[in-house]
């Protein structure tokens, strides 16, 4: 029986069965690897009209800080650039973009939880109330009537549903 997943569950799972993961880890030994987030909600949320691809549930946030504070040295993302201290466990920055509410309300509590730093990047067109492009986009499309829309990209058409 097939079972249907979110996209955001085919892309991962996609990703690291490709052995990419494995891939980044053998090609970014030594260095650091940087984490970017942007928005979480709350598990019992369904994602907003807002770029709701970009919201990631707080539990899944939440599973991925517990196996970084396990396998990973998680360092500011100042300490990115210099060479590691000698041998030790792979070393991830996590950064947050947009600097959304829920990075405050949803994401600080869970980052305390497991002592990881984390560095926000607010924008601040965003702060004083305007939409970001990719936000005007996506309320247009939700707002949108009908099934689907087609729009050509590059004289090629663009499907969506």
């Amino acid at each position: 029986m097939f079972t249907p997943i979110s996209r955001q569950q085919f892309a991962a799972t996609a990703l690291v069965e490709s052995g990419f993961s494995r891939w980044t880890r053998q090609k970014t030994r030594g260095g650091t690897a940087i984490l970017t987030f942007h928005g979480l909600r709350r598990d019992e949320t369904e994602p907003g009209l807002l770029d709701s691809s970009l919201h990631l549930p707080v539990s899944q946030f939440r599973s991925v800080c517990a196996h970084l504070a396990e396998h990973y040295e998680v360092v500011p993302l100042e300490q990115a650039l210099l060479p590691p201290p000698g041998e030790g466990r792979p070393r991830v920055a996590l950064t947050f973009d947009d600097g959304y509410h829920s990075n405050l309300r949803l994401g600080l509590p869970v980052l305390r939880e497991f002592g990881l730093p984390a560095t926000v990047f607010v924008s601040t067109a965003f702060v004083e109330g305007h939409l970001l492009w990719f936000q005007k986009l996506d309320l247009a499309l939700k707002r949108a009537a009908g099934e689907r829309l087609t729009v050509k990209l590059g004289g090629r058409p663009l499907d969506l549903p």
